[in-house]
């Protein structure tokens, strides 16, 4: 009984002493709460340490207007070099037996594309294949009789009409390998299916793309009908059309810059090496054709371009780097230094000369801008912007 009321006892203190400190809690919870003051938005500061702690340090530069070579932007097209452009035709007709590449395959120099089969080609080859028997037939003959003229057994009058007859054999073998080669086909290659005299492979001219497929199996293939087109897309050509005050500003071998709106940050650089010798008379303008080296093969024909030809005149404009732009709100603008912070200014953009991009309205020589971090201080616009909103 003892230590049972003892135990009840120690219960008894451990509960006091739990009610006693859940009060002292209620007493703290009950103080009054400290009131937030709402976020203000404040310019971008680099002298701050609240900007230097959570922003990178960011470079300025002074606007000025600089010597600036001219340039004739104009709309363009992208399209495949010609000189690298290849339509395979069969020379005689056939049926289309096989297809073996599809539009957009890379294909090699060499590489079978289709397999036709031919007539005109089994023909051919059945008159190399008695050619050559013939051939054999005539050689193995001047052998013998030149033995036997050797051991004096025949005259030598028959020596020469065995070698008549193993020349014109041989002249046969020639014809019949330029007939084949003139259906197209080579004459040492086998049949395409491994045993059908009369088929034929369609091969490759050029490594490239295949652009254009029309073959179907199972048609009559015409002689003059394209059923591939493949085309090396290392190189291409920007086309565009200048003006009559354009064309004269304008030469051979201007340099010449590209830009699409699939890859919006870079520069595709070539020469004009082609100014049309006749305006088109619809229009009153003339062709210009750049070309591009395209090896990664990023360019594709028929994307538009603004293509941007040097005229090499120079004059000073206000260009900025391309890197103090950005858009906000939809519109191109720059971060100007103003007083302790950065001010976003709206800016009207010009032609892309290199790395920096001309101002046509918003900025003025001696004006301060951001380089470097304007995606940070575009982001905290932003933040600032939508903390005035609440």
């Amino acid at each position: 009984m003892t230590g049972t009321l003892v135990m009840r006892t120690l219960i008894t203190a451990l509960a006091l002493l739990l009610l006693a400190a859940l009060a002292g809690c209620d007493r703290k919870a009950g103080d009054a709460p400290a009131v937030a003051k709402p976020a203000t938005a404040r310019p971008a500061d680099p002298s701050s340490s609240e900007t230097s702690e959570s922003m990178p340090k960011i470079a300025t530069e002074i606007v000025s207007e600089r010597p600036t070579e001219s340039r004739i932007v104009v709309t363009a097209t992208v399209h495949q070099d010609h000189h690298l452009l290849a339509q395979v035709v069969p020379r005689v007709p056939g049926r289309v037996l096989q297809v073996l590449v599809h539009v957009g395959d890379p294909v090699r120099r060499g590489q079978v594309l289709g397999i036709l089969d031919s007539l005109d080609v089994g023909e051919a080859r059945l008159t190399l294949r008695q050619a050559r028997i013939q051939s054999d037939f005539a050689a193995t003959e001047y052998q013998r009789v030149a033995s036997l003229v050797e051991e004096e057994v025949v005259p030598r009058k028959e020596l020469a009409r065995a070698q008549a007859e193993r020349d014109k054999a041989r002249a046969a073998v020639g014809t019949a390998n330029e007939r084949l080669r003139m259906l197209g086909v080579n004459p040492d290659r086998t049949p395409a299916d491994g045993n059908s005299a009369s088929s034929f492979a369609l091969i490759a001219p050029l490594s490239g793309v295949v652009l254009e497929k029309t073959a179907i199996v199972g048609e009559i293939a015409a002689s003059d009908k394209s059923l591939f087109t493949v085309s090396d897309l290392s190189s291409i050509w920007v086309e565009g059309n200048l003006s009559d005050r354009e064309l004269g500003l304008v030469r051979v071998g201007a340099d010449a810059e590209i830009r699409v709106d699939a890859y919006p940050d870079d520069v595709f650089r070539g020469k004009v090496i082609y100014l049309a010798g006749t305006l088109d008379p619809t229009t009153r303008t003339v062709l210009a054709r750049v070309e591009i080296a395209n090896r990664d093969l990023r360019l594709k024909p028929q994307m538009f371009a603004r293509m941007a030809i040097a005229t090499g005149n120079s004059t000073p404009k206000l260009t900025v780097p391309a890197s103090a732009v950005t858009l906000v709100q939809g519109e191109p603008t720059v971060f100007v230094v103003d007083g302790g912070g950065f001010n976003p200014r709206p800016v009207e953009r010009g032609e892309a000369v290199g790395d920096r991009v001309v101002i046509r309205r918003g900025l003025a020589a001696g004006d301060r801008i951001a380089v470097s971090g304007v995606f940070e201080l575009k982001a905290k616009l932003l933040k600032s912007q939508i903390s005035d909103e609440h």
